[in-house]
């Protein structure tokens, strides 16, 4: 993996997991990806356009696919 630069590790960014559309859009996320066998990183940025940046660019340095949603 690390050869390749792929880790198998994807990370959802999204701003509150307590919202139900996120969190069931978190669930099958999950689901399509572990599908394809990929484990998905969740990571909750509570609407903060900043920390968003910073995790994803965080996330980008570890080869991680990172991805932020919104509504």
């Amino acid at each position: 993996h690390l050869r390749m630069g792929k880790t198998g590790l994807l990370a959802l960014v999204i701003p509150d997991i307590v919202n139900p559309y996120f969190s069931d859009l978190a669930r099958h996320v999950i689901l399509e990806a572990e599908a394809l066998g990929y484990t998905v990183i969740i990571d909750i940025t509570m609407d903060d356009p900043h920390k968003e940046q910073r995790v994803i660019h965080g996330y980008r340095s570890l080869a991680v696919g990172a991805f932020s949603l919104e509504p």
